[in-house]
Formats: structure tokens, C-alpha cells, sequence
């Protein structure tokens, strides 16, 4: 496999809320500019960050939909659940690579883990993705409820005014916008419950769907779009 260098890459430190400062070099190398959105994903132990209109929310990558806009003095914002997972201390010092498709941050004691067969990776899906393919993880929160994000909406073709119906086809719940006609998509049980998008984006599952599927405060979900569907299973994590 050819070997992929880095357009640039520099050594950061994160702050006490995990902003990190780009480079001038980086900024410039990705055509950056002030209020630019990303969007974020991980693989392994790497922190992939793509521009807002990039696909990012692939099977592989654990994309949860969080975005952050670009500070004019060329800061960014690591976002909270992806510190916490990858356990990203305050003043963590991290390795930042610039390709021509996305930002890769690692921290630089996971330095040793890095190979270049994983970016070659990453950097292949990124192009291959496409906009049919949406996957998104997000965990049940200590309110029960999901939290999203307008990001997430929109790749579900979903706004915050929208109102979600809820079916059963087998042991997943699935989600389309909601309509008068009760009758159910082929291969799928009609629950009767909906629930609307609230005013701070976070999504309720009926509580008697959440008994049915064995769903519980933090756990994390999957969310798979095909069509105008969107399936939600519970995801097993490994030791």
C-alpha cells in the first residue's frame, strides 16, 4: 500500500475545555476560514474532523454528529463526549495531520499506534462515502432521552420541527417522519407512539418501546438510514 504523508502536522496542546489552536499552515492548507463548521468522527484512537458538507457519518467511524465552528483566531473545540471516550485530558498535548480531505488529531502519547495502513483508511472511506449512507451514535442520556444535533437532523432529512413515528421490525426500532396513515411499512409492527423533536433537539423513545428493546439510560445507539427509514439498535460494545 502507498504510504500517506501528512500536508502538515504540529504538536498542540488543548486547553482547559479542550479548544485546540490550528496552525497557520494547517488553516491554510485546508482553505480554512472563521465560522468554517466541522463536523467530527473517531476511528480508534484517531479524531477525524471534516468540513460541514463532507459525509462523515459512515459505519466505521463513531460520528455522533457534533459540529463546531472555527474561531476567527484559528481556534476549535475538541467536543466533549469525544474527550471522554478517548480520554483527553486538560492541556493534553496532541498530534495534528492535514491531508486534503480531512484534519486527523491523535494524542501524541498514542503516537505509537499510529500506522499508516489506518489513515490510508480513513482516507479511502472519506472519498467513497456517500450521501445514502448515514450512520450515527448517540448514547440514551441520564433524562432518557437522545440527544441530536442539526447536523444529525439533516442528515436524516429531519428539522426541529419535526414529528417522529415510531415502528418495530423485530428487535430494532425504526423511525420516519410522521403521517395520518396508520398502516405500517412492509415487515413492520405499528406501535402507535410518536414523539416531536424538542426545542433543544433531543428525541424521546416512548418509554414502553424502550422496555420492549431492553434500552437503558447509557446505552449507545445506531442510527442507520436507508431511505426514508431510520433504524435504531442497540450497540454492543466490546471488552
Amino acid at each position: 500500500m502507498k504510504e500517506v504523508k501528512a500536508i502538515n502536522f504540529a504538536y498542540k496542546m488543548t486547553d482547559d475545555v479542550g479548544r485546540i489552536m490550528l496552525s497557520r499552515k494547517i488553516i491554510n492548507g485546508f482553505s480554512l476560514t472563521p465560522n468554517d463548521i466541522f463536523t467530527f468522527g473517531i476511528y480508534k484512537h484517531y479524531i477525524i474532523m471534516v468540513k460541514e458538507n463532507q459525509n462523515i457519518f459512515l459505519k466505521e467511524f463513531l460520528t455522533e454528529g457534533s459540529q463546531r465552528k472555527l474561531h476567527s483566531i484559528g481556534r476549535v473545540s475538541i467536543p466533549l463526549e469525544i474527550r471522554e471516550q478517548l480520554e483527553i485530558k486538560d492541556h493534553q498535548e496532541m498530534h495534528i495531520q492535514q491531508f486534503d480531505n480531512c484534519i486527523i488529531f491523535n494524542r501524541s502519547i498514542d503516537d505509537g499506534k499510529n500506522s499508516d495502513d489506518d489513515i490510508n483508511y480513513i482516507l479511502k472511506r472519506l472519498k467513497e462515502a456517500s450521501k445514502d449512507e448515514v450512520f450515527v451514535y448517540r448514547q440514551i442520556k441520564d433524562d432518557g432521552k437522545v440527544q441530536l444535533t442539526d447536523g444529525i437532523l439533516k442528515a436524516f432529512g429531519f428539522n426541529r420541527q419535526s414529528r417522529v413515528q415510531y415502528f418495530l421490525k423485530e428487535n430494532t426500532l425504526v423511525l420516519k417522519e410522521f403521517t395520518f396513515d396508520v398502516k405500517a411499512p412492509e415487515g413492520m409492527t405499528y406501535t402507535g407512539q410518536s414523539r416531536k423533536v424538542d426545542h433543544v433537539v433531543k428525541l424521546d423513545i416512548p418509554k414502553k418501546l424502550k422496555e420492549v428493546l431492553n434500552l437503558n439510560i447509557g446505552d449507545c445507539l445506531v442510527f442507520y438510514k436507508k431511505g426514508a427509514m431510520i433504524y435504531v439498535s442497540k450497540l454492543e460494545r466490546k471488552n
